[in-house]
């Protein structure tokens, strides 16, 4: 399990993994499959799915890839590689995505077809 959290307490961020490895105590970290939560108070967790991931703590980015789910309340974002950025709490390298809309609360329900849209 890797923890960050921003020092002004504005965000924090957990993963998890079955296999971990760093080049040092303080990372960056290759982890192979993530799992992780982003939250910021006052928002709905986005939670983080793909078959691997590269955490930064100094630059405090992930960049996920491989099967990537990326989910908060009613929206799931879907590819094969993506960049979310810890401090905006923002995806900001995105590949070809797909962007499904919905009501329903992805977490509880992943196969709940709603609004899909191709970028």
């Amino acid at each position: 399990m890797i923890r960050i959290a921003d020092p002004k307490g504005r965000w924090r961020f957990v993963a998890r993994s079955a296999k971990v490895k760093a080049t040092g105590v303080d990372g960056p970290y290759d982890l192979t499959p993530a799992d992780a939560r982003y939250e910021e108070p006052g928002k709905e967790p986005v939670l983080m799915r793909a078959a691997r991931a590269d955490v930064n703590k100094q630059t405090q980015r992930v960049h996920l890839e491989g099967s990537v789910q990326i989910s908060s309340g009613g929206w799931l974002l879907e590819a094969e590689r993506v960049d979310y950025d810890l401090n905006t709490g923002k995806v900001v390298a995105p590949g070809r995505t797909k962007l499904t809309l919905g009501g329903e609360d992805r977490r509880k329900s992943p196969g709940v077809a709603g609004r899909g849209r191709e970028r």
